[in-house]
């Protein structure tokens, strides 16, 4: 038998359990193809779980079979019906699920994500689709961006909040993101890069700024759509609360690599004292045309 919890419960639990430093403590709930997560009913009897006891308490106990549960063991979430991996440190503050299909994400100095920090000081905590679409897909991306009050996003740099990515298993390595929307040194900026202009040395895109403005205002969510072809004869557009601020045809993305370009949501960036802390709300992303959202965004649960 096991308890059944929602991705709140479970995120509480698994990242409390991590936290606490006490290895018999650690617990991975495992995510089932409904988007919800299980535990073993025996954790109801673990004494050192008794600080959240009321978490268990609160699921549902059930009897499941293999077929309810993802196969894949990498996943660690369903957004928009399709599963993702987690780039999230096991802290309590990291990650955390404050109302159905809002999440809030919190990157403090020194967190990596569970990864090996990157090289040029670069952080996160983030959630990275797993699905790749093919090469030349024409994709839509819809969610609403909430920036917490309080201290400054990244004073020392770039801090991407919502990014596409690839990886080109010639070059053996995810390069700088085809597309990222950054809101370092409290700006808000989009920027794109392409096969058609590459650093010798790094093999990235150059930078492409599409869009520059001044940070949205604190505790407002913001809503985007955005309509994205990667390719050489490629396109993006970009509305941001009903208002399209992007309208780019030409060359977007690594058309010549071996495999597609695929979302990213949370927070990477640069070390800094600050910490900044974004929610991210209703993340749809696909071929599904999203461009009812433009007028219409789904509205955002308290």
């Amino acid at each position: 038998m096991a308890i059944i919890l929602t991705q709140a419960q479970a995120f509480e639990l698994r990242n409390w359990s991590w936290y606490t430093g006490d290895r018999s403590r650690i617990i991975e709930p495992r995510l089932m193809t409904d988007g919800r997560y299980a535990v073993p009913e025996s954790l109801l009897n673990e004494p050192t779980l008794a600080p959240k006891r009321s978490v268990l308490i609160a699921g549902t106990i059930a009897d499941l079979s293999s077929s309810d549960f993802v196969a894949d063991t990498r996943a660690g979430i369903i957004v928009d019906g399709k599963t993702m991996f987690l780039q999230i440190d096991r802290v309590p503050w990291a990650f955390t699920v404050v109302a159905p299909n809002v999440h809030r994400f919190e990157l403090r100095q020194g967190d990596q994500g569970g990864v090996e920090a990157s090289p040029h000081r670069l952080h996160r905590c983030e959630i990275v689709a797993m699905d790749v679409p093919a090469k030349g897909t024409e994709l839509w991306q819809a969610y609403s961006v909430m920036l917490e009050p309080g201290n400054p996003f990244s004073v020392n740099g770039q801090c991407y909040i919502n990014q596409w990515h690839g990886y080109d298993s010639e070059v053996g390595y995810g390069r700088a993101p085809p597309l990222s929307f950054d809101y370092g040194n409290n700006q808000f900026r989009i920027w794109s890069r392409s096969d058609a202009s590459i650093d010798p040395v790094t093999l990235w895109g150059t930078d492409v700024l599409q869009y520059s403005a001044a940070s949205p205002a604190r505790d407002v969510y913001t809503n985007f759509v955005i309509n994205v072809k990667f390719a050489s004869s490629g396109f993006l557009r970009v509305w941001m609360n009903g208002t399209q601020i992007v309208n780019y045809t030409g060359p977007i993305g690594y058309y010549n690599d071996t495999n597609g370009t695929y979302p990213q949501w949370g927070i990477y960036a640069r070390q800094a004292p600050d910490t900044p802390v974004a929610r991210i709300a209703n993340m749809e992303w696909g071929t599904t045309d999203r461009s009812a959202r433009i007028s219409a965004p789904l509205s955002i649960p308290n």
